[in-house]
């Protein structure tokens, strides 16, 4: 007999659609899933106008084991925490609670597991890149040190093409995305950063690496532009188009004149930290570029 369970998707666009969890059970049991901004707050459902504590599906009904969609309303509400907290309840009847169970007991809401809303920001034809952003975020679930990373402070996250992504591709298969995952640490200005490589038609990983962004730029960072990135990119690069996206400036010339240098460079502006930089020609610089 199927034992009560329920699944989510752990990375969520904060102002992307509600998302769904999955309830499993017995096939003749009713479910229903409990969602809170704080562990603390599951189990005190209020159902008072405005409420953003918490939420729970039953207040709409108990439903048969599968999908459960958040509202919509409740989604706006809850979204700005830096963590969604969950669980499921199930029961034997419709509408009063018979042979109740529950996915996390009541002293046991410190573990429950969690939804992680973060700020996402796509870099790239709208047509290429909207579509695929839940499926990109659940493939970088997959990565092994995505919870080490998700332990740190918020995160936020920018797709974008690969340098080695054609502007006009014939096939999708020939795009690769690039995910930049930043989670600030409890150091000032210190960010950990997973650099993620996708195949855009299958979302399989081609590569990945994760470093530690330590400290601003110093000197570096207060001299102008052009002449930081001069030095720590290449000369070329102060020429490129610029592109603004949330806490990323993002730096591409990914057409470049014959035997010049071209590429994508993403500097996180809070911290003048260089997040990303990839050339079209290999000038000896590493696809990170950690300074500090």
């Amino acid at each position: 007999m199927p034992e009560l369970g329920v699944l989510a998707q752990v990375l969520w666009d904060r102002a992307g659609l509600a998302p769904t969890l999955t309830v499993t059970d017995d096939p003749a049991r009713w479910c229903a899933v409990e969602l809170a901004a704080t562990p603390e707050n599951l189990g005190k459902t209020s159902t008072a106008a405005g409420a953003t504590a918490s939420w729970a599906s039953w207040q709409r009904g108990m439903v048969r084991p599968g999908p459960i969609t958040v509202p919509a309303a409740v989604w706006a509400a809850l979204r700005s925490a830096q963590r969604v907290y969950y669980r499921a309840h199930s029961s034997s009847a419709q509408d009063v609670w018979i042979d109740h169970q529950v996915t996390v007991p009541d002293r046991d809401l410190a573990n429950a597991p969690s939804i992680r809303p973060c700020d996402v920001w796509t870099s790239g034809p709208k047509e290429l890149m909207e579509e695929p952003v839940p499926q990109v975020l659940e493939a970088v679930e997959g990565h092994p040190d995505l919870p080490s990373l998700l332990a740190q402070g918020p995160a936020t996250v920018l797709i974008c093409l690969h340098r080695f992504s054609p502007k006009r591709p014939v096939d999708p298969a020939q795009l690769e995305l690039v995910v930049l995952l930043a989670c600030e640490t409890a150091r000032k200005d210190e960010v950990r950063m997973l650099v993620l490589r996708l195949n855009y038609t299958s979302l399989a990983p081609i590569a990945a690496r994760v470093e530690t962004l330590a400290g601003a730029l110093g000197d570096a960072g207060r001299a102008p532009l052009a002449s930081w990135l001069a030095s720590a990119v290449g000369p070329e690069a102060a020429r490129w188009p610029r592109e603004q996206q949330g806490p990323f400036l993002i730096l591409r010339d990914n057409s470049p004149a014959p035997d010049e240098v071209g590429g994508t460079c993403v500097l996180l502006t809070s911290a003048r930290h260089c997040a990303y930089c990839a050339t079209t020609k290999w000038n000896g610089r590493p696809e990170v570029i950690v300074l500090g």
